[in-house]
């Protein structure tokens, strides 16, 4: 789903409901059906016609989607869903000028002050691979709420584009002071940060992790990914000698002293190992 649309109305036409529930069930074709319904003279004709243009995207059916959106625009040229809409079809049909020159019209036709608008212009400028701005309108939302986390992922997401590792670790360390110490929240900082091979982070996140919430076997499977992570952009092995029991936890310090000290063999423990 592209848009996530709130209908108002004391209550809306039966196709529209019915539309959207098939439309939130991914059933896109039954979806169409009842929204190509709603009658032109109905209040809430343009927020169906929406949905239309939204299933038929969901189909890959751009060039329709497109007519769609066209049309409403040409009956509100300030309808900024549909603006947005036409954007989204030129990018997937790979019209990067025509795709430009709308996002120059949503500029102009946004309110600036709006970080939800901001944000979805940065995923319009992702989408093109034009990182530069897409970072410029994830900055202004911060302008506008330092703590708006949806930026904050957008930006990430941008960094990693770039392979930014500097970048990644800001925003992940932005993250992780918003974070209320769930699950989700820590997943996202921790793949930021082992995307950005930062190791000793990851297991700092993960020794972080409060005991009520996240059991030993959930942590040792996190630790366990940056162990296979560092053995595969690294290329190296772990090889220890006369000894079948080499803890997850000692395995993992013989490789964060090896990342970070060029440390290839020693002993843990009173076990021998090397790193090859």
């Amino acid at each position: 789903m592209i848009f996530n649309f709130n209908l108002i109305g004391d209550k809306l036409n039966n196709h529209i409901e019915n539309g959207k529930n098939e439309f939130d069930n991914g059933n896109y074709e039954k979806a169409l059906d009842h929204f190509k319904l709603v009658n032109s003279n109905n209040e809430h004709y343009e927020y169906a016609q929406l949905f239309v243009a939204n299933c038929l995207m969901e189909l890959k059916r751009y060039d329709d989607s497109l007519d769609v959106v066209d049309k409403l625009i040409s009956l509100n040229p300030y309808n900024k869903l549909a603006w947005f809409n036409r954007a989204l079809c030129q990018i997937f049909l790979k019209d990067e000028e025509k795709a430009l020159a709308t996002i120059g019209e949503i500029i102009r036709l946004i309110d600036l002050r709006s970080k939800y608008d901001l944000v979805f212009v940065a995923k319009l400028y992702k989408l093109l691979n034009i990182y530069d701005e897409a970072l410029k309108f994830c900055d202004l939302a911060l302008e506008i709420d330092e703590n708006f986390k949806d930026a904050l992922y957008e930006k990430s997401l941008v960094a990693m584009r770039l392979d930014d590792d500097e970048l990644i670790n800001d925003v992940s360390d932005r993250l992780l002071e918003l974070s209320d110490g769930g699950p989700l929240g820590f997943m996202s900082v921790f793949i930021l940060k082992l995307f950005s091979k930062n190791y000793s982070a990851c297991i700092d996140l993960i020794n972080g992790l409060e005991g009520d919430k996240f059991d030993n076997d959930y942590m040792m499977m996190f630790k366990a990914m940056v162990y296979q992570q560092i053995c595969e952009d690294l290329c190296v092995n772990l090889l220890v000698v006369n000894s079948e029991d080499f803890p997850l936890d000692d395995a993992l310090d013989a490789m964060i002293d090896f990342v970070e000290n060029k440390t290839d063999n020693g002993k843990i423990n009173g076990v021998q190992y090397y790193i090859i």
